[in-house]
């Protein structure tokens, strides 16, 4: 019988890795810390967390959205990771999955994982809910931010908050003039009404 020699890392080696990613996770979670602290303000000037979504599904009406709400009023927040997905079935349906995270104006981490069906045939329901809607097996969550470092990659919670942060820049502009006009067609019109 030939003897087959199985390497194996120095205990060095073992140790130091060990402490590096002891490290690695303490110093990830007070970057997620500080990119809360950091990014919350700008959440309340971006878009909503769309919880559901059907269309044509007998049980909604013919196009329908719900939206997570705090106190009845819908949440603004910046999504920081989009790992939504769909699979097939067959041909012509399959479903939605996958989990999106986002950061609130009030400083929270929102999870939303979603589950639903679609389909390419005309008449045919479609639509994913986050535990809110049907017999969906989604949720919605919060989460701390220890439990934020832990759970993701730390690069892809940089590159999906980048992303969003240059997507909500590209549109505030346009935000901007819009609110500019409607504040001059309010003036103009109390100045007419005095004269």
């Amino acid at each position: 019988m030939k003897y087959t020699e199985v390497p194996t890392p120095s205990a060095d080696l073992i140790s130091r890795i060990e402490t590096a990613t002891i490290e690695v996770l303490e110093n990830e979670a007070q970057a997620v810390v500080a990119l809360r602290e950091k990014f919350t303000p700008y959440a309340k000037h971006n878009g909503f967390i769309r919880i559901a979504y059907s269309f044509g599904n007998q049980n909604w009406s013919r196009d329908s959205e719900l939206y997570y709400k705090q106190d009845g009023k819908k949440v603004k927040a910046l999504l920081v990771r989009d790992e939504f997905g769909t699979e097939n079935t067959d041909q012509n349906r399959g479903n939605y999955t996958g989990w999106r995270l986002y950061l609130t104006a009030a400083g929270e981490w929102v999870k939303i994982k979603r589950d639903g069906n679609w389909s390419q045939w005309q008449g045919e329901g479609e639509g994913w809910g986050c535990g809110c809607t049907y017999e969906s097996r989604g949720y919605v969550k919060t989460m701390t931010d220890t439990e934020v470092a832990k759970a993701n990659v730390f690069e892809k919670l940089l590159a999906g908050l980048a992303k969003s942060m240059t997507d909500m820049c590209s549109k505030l502009p346009e935000r901007y003039g819009k609110l500019k006009a409607r504040a001059e067609l309010a003036q103009r019109t109390v100045e007419a009404l005095k004269a």
